[in-house]
């Protein structure tokens, strides 16, 4: 019993002084690219998503967030294309994009690989300031 109260009477000293007990989010800035794929009519769009989860990208393709949408002109293939992203992220938190295709005939590609990233908490807490 002691030590739970002796827990408890650190974790809310830690957070009367303000020390962080978790990390808060930040913007960040992601820049996927690729190259445009090979198709007889040429590809004219691209719908490209991210979640926090695989399995959202794999069973769930419409109801995840769009970070690159139709670009509606065929596009040279080889070609390489980037997009700048720029979001709010959880810090240790896993970040799964993914994106797809689609030739004049509105014949769409399967997904492409999915590309993970993931920003570590590098910022150190507030110090604790100590009290006579």
């Amino acid at each position: 019993m002691k030590r739970l109260l002796l827990l408890i009477l650190a974790i809310t000293v830690l957070a009367i002084v303000g020390c962080r007990l978790e990390a808060d989010p930040i913007d960040v800035t992601v820049t996927p690219n690729w190259a445009t794929p090979y198709d007889d009519v040429g590809v004219v769009q691209y719908d490209g998503r991210y979640s926090m989860s695989i399995d959202s990208l794999t069973s769930h393709w419409g109801l995840c967030a769009v970070w690159v949408g139709s670009s509606k002109s065929a596009l040279p293939v080889d070609v390489k294309d980037t997009v700048v992203l720029s979001f709010i992220a959880e810090l240790e938190q896993s970040y799964y994009f993914a994106i797809k295709s689609a030739d004049a005939k509105d014949n769409w590609s399967i997904m492409s690989n999915i590309l993970e990233y993931k920003w570590a908490d590098v910022t150190p807490p507030v110090p604790i300031i100590l009290e006579k």
